[in-house]
């Protein structure tokens, strides 16, 4: 808002010179009066004008010249508050964005996507409510009340004072009215915060819920006619604003209460602080050494994990859902940092990385497949927006993705909906790895890419897996083994620990944890 500050000002001054022209109809109507009244000794005669018709022309004349200044200046001060209120808000908006995408992850699962969107949204809002009409009110009324007292105050003295006995009542109650509201519109904000949680909630879950059912001098103490015709009129005018603080307080509340929310969330500090070093060759080399990691209020996730994975090597990671898994991954990306031990890429902790090194040397497929609105080549392009038609083709085709794009009503250029909720769950999967071939990062992460799809799918999906995994480092995370029964190493986790590593044929032979899963998925005993 500093960068504002000339626009406040200019708006400022082009509300109060609009209220000062609107508050003149008053005193043109008492000099009529006094004119007809008064005639060749009226107000205007002392100003050389001593015919009454003429003194009515040059009334005439100001009026009409009042009204042009009156409505030019609503018009600059109508576009000079919009165009503010709404830089307020891009502006607003966009760094709170901007701080969002900077918080660490361990911040987003202490938070309600609800909350964040009535911040991003309502939120920030509220204040653009206020500087388009608020703001204007509050300088209008102050205008109001400085510019009426003083032309009662100068007309006559003892009836201005019984013509304002009213305004104190009307402004306590207005002041007492913020005091309370104040508290209570806190308030309201947190229960629209999370009110959206539930709206959120509940239309990503649709299927689920429908399933489960306004003059001159006093002459010896007398007030003359056209004086009193101005009293009696520019009172009404100041009477009449002031019944509106109420709402224009209301307003003030609302705006007040939203951006400190707002703030708030700008003033949240930053947990994930990136390094300065960037590797411009990445091989893959992954290291974890001696890691432990907890959540907030949870005990150790992780403890004394030790794993390698070589540069261009397949490690798969199984273990029961909550053994650590993914929360390795997560540590790899820096959405956290572990409390004990480090990561390492490239014999770099990568602690001292800068983000962007980080993680734009690792394609992530997860699980949960996050799709954008657009078309299929907005998301597949996502990966790299500068690829080239041939490269974003050829990414589909390893995806085994290709064959159903063409298939579509549109192919490439189909609009896939939110969250890509016009495709199949295995299309939706085929275009996340599309996304991530087509990024060709040195380290692959697959988070349990092929756990809700069915067979024929998972094979689809798996030969695609056995392509872009070639001579690249490849971290695989998967419940069903056949996924990484060709990995070069894979450690069995459990309770935040591996407790077994080796190939496929090793690990069956120990006959451990790994062995009796691969009984119970195959329904062989283990030998």
């Amino acid at each position: 808002m500093r960068d504002q500050r000339g626009a406040i000002i200019l708006a400022s001054i082009c509300s109060v010179l609009n209220k000062i022209w609107d508050l003149a109809p008053p005193v043109l109507i008492g000099m009529a009066i006094d004119v007809v009244h008064q005639q060749e000794e009226s107000f205007l005669a002392d100003y050389g004008y001593t015919d009454p018709w003429v003194q009515l022309q040059v009334l005439a004349g100001i009026t009409v010249a009042i009204w042009v200044l009156e409505s030019l200046f609503q018009y600059f001060y109508g576009v000079l508050w919009r165009n503010l209120a709404q830089t307020a808000q891009h502006e607003l908006r966009m760094d709170a964005y901007r701080h969002i995408q900077d918080l660490e992850m361990q911040w987003f699962s202490e938070q309600s996507t609800g909350g964040l969107m009535a911040i991003m949204n309502d939120d920030v809002n509220q204040l653009e409510r206020f500087l388009d009409h608020g703001a204007n009110d509050l300088l209008q009324v102050g205008t109001t009340v400085i510019v009426v007292s003083g032309i009662m105050f100068y007309l006559a003295p003892e009836v201005a004072l019984l013509a304002i006995i009213p305004v104190p009542v009307i402004v306590g109650g207005s002041f007492l009215y913020q005091r309370r509201i104040g508290v209570r519109y806190t308030e309201v904000r947190k229960e629209v915060a999370e009110l959206n949680a539930i709206l959120n909630n509940n239309l990503q879950g649709i299927t689920t819920i429908k399933s489960f059912t306004a003059e001159e001098r006093e002459a010896e103490g007398k007030i003359g006619l056209g004086e009193y015709s101005v009293i009696v009129f520019i009172t009404q005018r100041l009477l009449w604003p002031l019944t509106r603080l109420g709402e224009t307080f209301d307003l003030y509340q609302r705006a007040l209460a939203s951006t400190t929310r707002v703030l708030d969330l700008l003033d949240t500090e930053v947990g994930v602080v990136e390094g300065d070093t960037s590797i411009e060759e990445v091989e893959g080399d992954i290291r974890f050494e001696d890691i432990r990691f907890t959540y907030p209020g949870r005990e150790d996730v992780l403890r004394g994990i030790d794993l390698e994975v070589p540069a261009g090597k397949t490690v798969g990671l199984v273990g029961a859902t909550g053994s650590g898994k993914t929360t390795l991954v997560r540590l790899l990306l820096r959405f956290h940092d572990p409390l004990e031990g480090k990561v390492s890429l490239d014999g770099h902790d990568v602690r001292t990385l800068k983000l962007d090194s980080l993680r734009g040397s690792i394609s992530l497929v997860s699980q949960t497949t996050t799709l954008f609105p657009g078309t299929v080549r907005d998301n597949v392009l996502y990966g790299r927006p500068d690829a080239s038609e041939e490269e974003m083709v050829e990414a589909a085709s390893i995806a085994e993705a290709i064959g159903f794009i063409d298939d579509l009503p549109e192919g490439w250029d189909t609009n896939i909906g939110e969250d890509g909720h016009r495709l199949s769950g295995g299309q939706r999967q085929r275009i996340a790895i599309a996304r991530a071939v087509l990024k060709d990062a040195p380290v692959l992460v697959l988070d349990e890419a092929t756990s809700n799809v069915d067979n024929e799918t998972e094979a689809a999906l798996q030969r695609s897996i056995e392509r872009i995994s070639r001579d690249r480092t490849t971290l695989i995370i998967a419940h069903r083994l056949s996924t990484i029964r060709n990995a070069d190493t894979i450690a069995v986790m459990e309770k935040g620990q591996i407790t077994e590593a080796g190939s496929h044929d090793e690990l069956v032979s120990q006959e451990g944890l790994y062995a009796r899963l691969w009984a119970v998925q195959t329904g062989e005993a283990s030998e």
